[in-house]
């Protein structure tokens, strides 16, 4: 059988990062190739030398530092605090189960050379999705492909940079290892047009993978055990926003239900500290599946929490995650709620000028119908990808 190596997120506790990478797996090897995802394990020298010196480069920006801050205290907190270890622990537990049960992987490679030359052995290596092409990670040099050899074929599946902009040196950067990379495909309007602004080519815009697989599909994951007997609204902010988590809890005061918040995600956020009624933290991307589905409502800033409401049929609220803030990822999110019919959905008005309501109903009939639409188109991108056809040929 064909194989086809993946360069994808698998070591970082988040959600949407592991949910997706597992939909790009299945994706590629239901069009009847065998899928290995890269390991990285052991180029973590290689990866963070480029990534230190981006860090050092952003020393004077102050938002981006402010960023940062949060994932430093994360770490210390889990190192100091024994009852935050604790819970720390059972969530990394909970997602490196989930990767050794469902996630296949190359062997590992020492260096990029060698990994270089396991690539040789593969039909083509895919990068995607989510934001692998931030300006972080172009700095480290593994999302880029660049150590793929010339004569194997590379496709971007859903790619994201994650802002709209880059810098100059960015830029120069960008242009020479998209132009190795023979089918280009983003997730967000954005980046096709900083794809087109850099190189004049036309990446498709496809789905994120997670839409790949319908929601019956998505139910042979789920743990049963994490339902809830009693109503619920499931809060999920990456964002430090007041504001939304003090709109959620009068929602949810109106509407009589408990708030299941998961904290901590991507940084620790001390505003969730006393928010909400009760924190899942040992939660991983299985159990992740089945609160949102046994959700009463949902209020997210989250991409991948408002994509699994809409594939859930849940009621649901998506404010932005960064508000006021010149580079931003909320793109993906207008992206995808315009593509589906839901941009009222997304709620950029202060949410203190809110009223506390419950969301109108959704046709999800409709929405189910534009999802079908643009998995198909999607999926006939990959396929066409992989086969190694131009644009023209499907």
């Amino acid at each position: 059988m064909k194989t086809i190596g993946l360069a994808a997120v698998y070591d970082k506790d988040n959600f949407g990062s592991m949910l997706q990478t597992y939909a790009t797996q299945v994706a590629i090897e239901r069009l009847g190739y065998r899928c290995e995802i890269l390991d990285k394990s052991l180029l973590g020298g290689a990866i963070g030398a480029g990534r230190n010196r981006y860090l050092i480069s952003q020393a004077a920006n102050p938002s981006y530092l402010r960023a940062k801050y949060r994932i430093v205290l994360l770490k210390l907190l889990s190192k100091i605090k024994p009852s935050f270890l604790a819970e720390y622990k059972k969530r990394g537990q909970a997602f490196r189960t989930f990767a050794k049960k469902h996630l296949r992987f190359s062997a590992p490679a020492k260096n990029f050379a060698e990994l270089g030359s396991m690539c040789k052995g593969y039909t083509a290596v895919v990068v995607g999705s989510d934001q692998l092409w931030l300006p972080i990670n172009i700095a480290g040099d593994f999302y880029t492909l660049t150590f793929v050899p010339d004569d194997v074929p590379k496709v971007s599946y859903a790619t994201s940079f994650g802002v709209a902009e880059l810098t100059r040196r960015e830029e120069q950067v960008a242009k020479c290892f998209l132009s190795r990379i023979q089918h280009l495909s983003v997730r967000e309007e954005s980046g096709h047009k900083l794809i087109f602004a850099l190189t004049g080519r036309e990446a498709e815009v496809v789905c994120d993978p997670t839409l790949l697989l319908t929601c019956d599909e998505w139910d042979t994951l789920k743990n049963p055990d994490y339902h809830q007997s009693t109503p619920y609204m499931l809060c999920y902010f990456m964002g430090n926003n007041p504001s939304q988590r003090e709109y959620a809890r009068r929602l949810a005061e109106k509407s009589g239900l408990r708030i299941v918040v998961i904290r901590h995600m991507d940084g620790y956020l001390g505003i969730d500290e006393h928010f909400g009624d009760e924190c899942p933290y040992g939660a991983g991307p299985a159990d992740f599946l089945s609160l949102l589905e046994g959700s009463d409502v949902i209020v997210t800033d989250s991409f991948h929490a408002t994509l699994f409401s809409i594939l859930y049929h849940r009621p649901f609220i998506t404010f932005p995650r960064f508000v006021g803030m010149k580079y931003s990822t909320n793109s993906r999110l207008s992206t995808l709620l315009v593509r589906l019919g839901l941009s009222d959905r997304y709620v950029t008005t202060p949410p203190e000028q809110l009223l506390p309501a419950m969301p109108a109903e959704i046709d999800y009939l409709a929405v189910d119908a534009a999802i079908l639409a643009f998995r198909e188109q999607s999926l006939a991108f990959l396929a066409s990808a992989l086969k190694g056809e131009a644009a023209d040929d499907r």
